[in-house]
């Protein structure tokens, strides 16, 4: 009585008082401490008997022992299996039942009571260890409904649920037995346990619904009385596979709910993602939640912040609504005193880390007095996904460095320090070790992570390694990746995929095609949407490195790229694969083959937007990028890439664009301001907070200098939040350019910004223009200051700069300095001595150049008939244009003003070359205003009135071609 009523202590003193001990006393005793979860105590007096007291004993003895051992197993946390087989047993308790069975076997009492057949079978299956369950379960003579129940939910708790459906399937075939209400049970749990097994497969789940209403009609047709266990279990099972409507007509037609009812229905209104009846559901408890309750109501509050729209608060993206939720769902657990549970408090952790407050994470987590390894993993994953990658990182160190959480295998948690080293790589600049540019912080620290992980054995896991090679990628060391990947046990498509990817981040194009290929033949593996995109990306590189033929197509990489897409076949629906091959078309200069990918696409999706107006852009297309940009719905969901695509279009246009006067005065690209302005407009409308946004911020600075708009650009740049080096440059280039020199060297002065080479362009391209060679000189010894004095642009921007100053030996001097000469820099030396009429050192700069092996480019050619023209070489000049086989119109202009500069006869060839060439619209005007120059130079009222009514022709009435023709009528 004492034993049943859970004092054992009682028990045992009447026990020890009785004058004399029947084996009946002794198994009353042992079935009290074994019920009570004493279990070694059971086990000391069980073996003392056998060994010492010479007492009787019988089958309720074993009995008694094998619950004892099951009691045991019921505390004890499983680890590996020592035969390697991959599951996990009870070790402890698995060798005190081995111990007992022996015992057993040798006393003959298995053979000849089947009720402790049938508790062996239920502790081995308590213990993990379903072979020898399955052995005990085969050699009973004949089978109860208690043993094969016992085998069904041994393999349901050990994970194998195909076996226990089989199993099911082999009783009612066998027809040894009626299945009963604990049968269902045990199978309804099965189907519930494989939908969880099938994850994010919709097909998987469906067929694993469809099986389970199977079972559930079968148990209806047998008119089996269902009881709680066996319906809460039906519930829970159509909860995992996502039919909340299943699971409520179940709930409605139990006769009794309990906690567990309860719960099973909230949790299958969060699985189904009905996270708001969850909670509503929770409000109308007719039984108090317990810890369970709370825990899948915290799911639900999870759940509502994967759908919900991040906030902007103070520079994190917070889920206020779930939060809410979240904190109301915390706050009346922990009235009930259920937040100190460990389940409730890890799902707490991961909730508040999905909400975007990990702050709230680690306040829960450093309120339990146990964290267990799901917390662990749940606080540091809640840092990873709000961009606290060094937080994660701390956490994951403190728990190996202590506690029983040290040296554990823990794949989540390593999994989760990766990522946040991945996250580290993605901000640290790169340096050149060893001939290879790595992220050397971020490297050390990945090296500790995988030291860690050797020392545990869980850089054996697939998901582990795949996570180190993925690591390793990221921070520039591919060689380590590739030997992570080759000692992987177990390979996966996902470390295939891993590896690719993380050559192709490498510029290793060749190397990915390699391994794409060898993934097939070695490997064995069918390219998923992941794989074709490393291998598209691949080509895409490639392709940036192959020449245009005259079409404008990379036609080698085109081919073979094509070939790839057509391989892909129905994994197009893969919205990020589609992006990849705009993306490469788009490399290969067919946009029109970008085009029809995106047109296929069924449903907008920014990224592909975005792809496709950067594939414009780089094109030369930017008019039908800022198209693109204006077709897009009012109502769709834009992200921050897709206005600085748009930007970066219009800064394009401009760059393309010949400025026009306004206002007597300011030259502007309206046709690019106004495609600007209107992107501008849309980032307003849509709430975007472009002045907090740098990205954002900095394009707006540079388009609008681009087109012209000072005053614009120097709004959007007061109005930034913070700047940086780039949002100074773009302002003082773009002064520089748009004829306010001054201005751009006093921003360049008073910036209190660290200097890069863009500035010091910007700056030393000011001083040039202003011919202002202190201020010259004043930024040459900044650049050396800065250790730039050897970078590439600045060394051209100098010796550019000391030409227009007239210093050519200067020039001469940076020139000859440099370690690594470009056609850019030859260009700039050529026009130094040009602006100074040096003609012979023009001409033997540019036989150096030659046999240098430098290509002479659009700029090269017009130096030199700058040149020509300087000196009067009429002659040389002109020979010298016609034996160019490339010219633009700022050629056309030099050569018109070289002639029209010569004398008056020159003049009437120039009206010729004017009058028979094919230029543009803007340039076709610039070219009448030269030549009016010209005529108002040598007295020439006759052509200088056919002139001046072409320039009138092209609505060019400026107040510089009326002062000319004015002064030639004068004159």
């Amino acid at each position: 009585m004492y034993a049943r009523c859970g004092s054992t202590a009682d028990a045992r003193s009447v026990f020890d008082r009785l004058p004399c001990h029947d084996t009946a006393s002794w198994n009353s005793l042992m079935l009290g401490y074994a019920e009570n979860g004493q279990g070694e105590l059971v086990l000391d007096d069980f073996f003392s008997r056998l060994h010492g007291q010479g007492r009787a004993f019988d089958g309720r003895s074993f009995v008694a022992a094998l619950k004892a051992c099951s009691s045991i197993a019921a505390r004890e946390e499983s680890t590996p299996s020592i035969d390697g087989n991959g599951k996990f047993v009870k070790a402890r308790a698995l060798e005190s039942v081995k111990s007992v069975h022996s015992k057993a076997l040798l006393g003959a009492y298995c053979s000849l009571n089947v009720i402790v057949f049938n508790t062996l079978v239920d502790s081995y299956a308590r213990c993990g260890s379903m072979p020898d369950a399955r052995r005990v379960f085969e050699r009973m003579p004949c089978h109860s409904i208690v043993s094969w129940n016992s085998l069904l939910l041994g393999y349901v708790e050990v994970g194998d649920q195909d076996q226990a459906l089989d199993l099911f399937q082999w009783m009612i075939e066998s027809g040894s037995c009626k299945p009963e209400a604990r049968t269902f049970g045990a199978v309804f749990k099965a189907c519930g346990s494989l939908a969880v097994k099938n994850g994010d497969s919709l097909s998987g789940r469906w067929l694993t619904l469809e099986k389970g209403r199977a079972l559930h009609l079968e148990a209806v047709t047998r008119g089996c009385e269902l009881d709680n266990f066996a319906l809460n279990a039906l519930v829970d099972m159509y909860a995992k596979c996502g039919s909340g409507e299943d699971a409520q007509g179940v709930f409605d037609s139990m006769p009794v709910r309990d906690i567990v009812s309860w719960t099973a229905l909230l949790m299958a209104y969060t699985e189904s993602g009905q996270e708001g009846r969850a909670l509503e559901l929770l409000s109308r408890m007719e039984v108090e939640p317990d810890a369970q309750t709370y825990a899948a109501a915290a799911k639900a509050c999870t759940g509502l912040a994967v759908k919900e729209q991040g906030v902007d608060v103070s520079g994190k993206l917070v889920k206020l609504c779930a939060l809410d939720k979240g904190m109301a769902v915390h706050s009346r657990a922990a009235r009930s005193g259920c937040d100190t549970d460990v389940f409730v408090a890890s799902v707490l952790i991961t909730m508040y880390g999905k909400c975007g407050s990990p702050v709230d994470s680690r306040k829960v987590f450093e309120r339990m007095q146990s964290p267990d390894i799901v917390s662990w993993t749940g606080l540091i994953s809640a840092h990873v996904e709000n961009g606290e990658a060094e937080a994660a990182l701390a956490m994951f160190f403190r728990m190996q460095q202590g506690g029983e959480e040290r040296g554990r295998r823990n794949t989540p948690a390593f999994v989760q320090a990766l990522n946040a080293c991945c996250a580290l790589a993605a901000k640290e600049e790169a340096v050149e070790s060893d001939g290879a540019v790595v992220k050397v912080g971020a490297l050390d620290t990945g090296v500790a992570i995988h030291s860690l992980g050797k020392a545990s054995g869980c850089d054996q896991d697939t998901l582990v390694a795949n996570g180190l090679i993925d690591m390793y990628s990221k921070c520039g060391s591919l060689a380590s990746a590739h030997r992570v990947f080759e000692v992987i046990p177990a390979r996966n498509l996902q470390s295939w995929n891993k590896l690719m990817l993380g050559c192709v981040a490498n510029r290793e194009a060749e190397l990915t095609l390699d391994v794409f290929a060898r993934m097939q033949t070695q490997g064995g593996f069918t390219p998923d949407a992941q794989s074709y995109v490393a291998a598209l990306m691949a080509w895409s590189r490639l392709a940036a490195n192959e020449e245009k033929n005259p079409e404008g197509l990379k036609t080698s990489s085109l081919e073979k790229g094509r070939a790839l897409h057509w391989q892909t076949g129905k994994k197009l629906g893969d919205i990020y694969l589609a992006g990849t091959l705009v993306e490469f078309y788009s490399k290969c200069g067919s946009t029109e083959d970008a085009q029809q990918i995106f047109d296929r696409v069924p449903c907008f999706d920014a990224g592909l937007c975005n792809a496709l107006m950067l594939g414009y852009t780089e094109n030369d297309k930017p008019d039908s990028a800022l198209e693109l940009f204006k077709q897009l719905p009012a109502q769709a969901s834009l992200d921050c890439l897709t206005y600085l695509a748009a930007l970066k279009a219009s800064t394009r246009l401009a760059i393309k664009e010949e400025a026009r006067v306004v206002n007597g005065r300011r030259l502007i690209k309206a046709e690019a301001l106004e495609g600007g302005m209107a992107v501008h407009a849309r980032m307003i409308a849509d709430g975007v907070s472009w002045d907090r946004e740098l990205s954002l911020g900095n394009s707006l600075v540079d388009m609008y200098a681009k087109c012209g708009s000072l005053v614009d650009s120097r709004q959007a740049f007061d109005r930034m939040a913070r700047h940086s080096v780039v949002s100074w440059t773009s302002l003082i280039l773009g002064c520089s350019e748009n004829g306010d020199e001054a201005l751009a060297l006093e921003l360049f002065a008073r910036g209190g910004f660290a200097v890069d080479a863009a500035s010091l362009t910007a700056a030393l391209k000011s001083c040039g223009s202003l011919v202002d060679v202190e201020l010259g000189r004043r930024a040459h010894s900044q650049a050396c200051r800065a250790g730039l004095e050897s970078d590439g642009a600045v060394t051209s921007s100098l010796v550019d700069m000391y030409g227009k100053c007239g210093s050519s030996s200067s020039s001469q001097h940076v020139f000859d300095s440099m370690a690594a000469r470009s056609t850019a820099a030859w260009n700039s030396l050529l026009g130094a001595y040009s602006r100074v009429g040096e003609i012979e050192q023009v001409l033997e700069s540019f036989g150096r150049m030659r046999e240098e092996g430098f290509p002479a480019d659009g700029i090269t050619c017009l130096c030199l008939l700058t040149a020509y023209n300087h000196c009067g070489r009429v002659e040389q000049g002109k020979r010298f244009f016609d034996s160019m086989s490339c010219w633009g119109v700022e050629h056309v202009h030099c050569v018109i003003d070289m002639l029209a500069r010569a004398d008056s006869e020159a003049m009437e060839t120039a009206v010729e070359l004017a009058s028979s060439l094919a230029l543009s619209e803007d340039g076709d005007a610039i070219t009448w205003r030269i030549l009016l120059a010209g005529c108002e130079r040598w007295k020439n009222v006759e052509v200088g009135d056919v002139v001046f009514e072409r320039l009138l022709a092209k609505g060019q009435d400026d107040a510089f071609a009326y002062a000319l023709i004015a002064k030639l009528h004068r004159s």
